[in-house]
């Protein structure tokens, strides 16, 4: 098997399979679900003209100028000002900047995977502040 002309192997494609099992489980399956987006005013970052996609009864009828997808996970707040910054920037350049933020989708099974590596990430973040045994272990590997 290969993505993209890369090679994978059996070992890491059995892997990733049981992996995906195990999130099916956990977080459900809505690979058949049709979801559709929708479009809200970024209260927070209205200065930069920001639209929030959210989920709708209907089809997204896309009718702003120019717009640029800035994709967001929110793991971090470093990951929240680059994607602000992005935003920034598309305004500057007449673009319409357009947040899709991947944790929002609350109902979502990726979001609910996206929010529980989010939590053991922070936990990570906090226990190496604590805990040099943890660093030797878990992020020096």
């Amino acid at each position: 098997m290969d993505i993209f002309n890369n090679p994978i192997s059996k070992k890491a494609e059995k892997k990733a399979i049981k992996t995906y099992e195990k999130n099916k489980k956990k977080f459900g399956d809505d690979s058949n679900q049709i979801y559709h987006l929708g479009l809200a005013s970024n209260e927070v970052l209205s200065s930069l003209s920001t639209y929030n996609f959210t989920l709708s009864d209907r089809k997204l009828k896309l009718e702003v100028k120019d717009p640029v997808i800035i994709g967001n996970i929110r793991m971090g707040f470093g990951h929240y000002r680059i994607a602000m910054a992005m935003c920034s920037a598309a305004k500057h350049l007449n673009k319409t900047p357009l947040w899709m933020d991947l944790a929002s989708f609350d109902e979502t099974s990726g979001s609910k995977l996206i929010k529980h590596q989010n939590e053991l990430y922070s936990m990570g973040s906090r226990w190496s502040q604590k805990y040099s045994l943890f660093n030797k272990f878990y992020w020096d590997l």
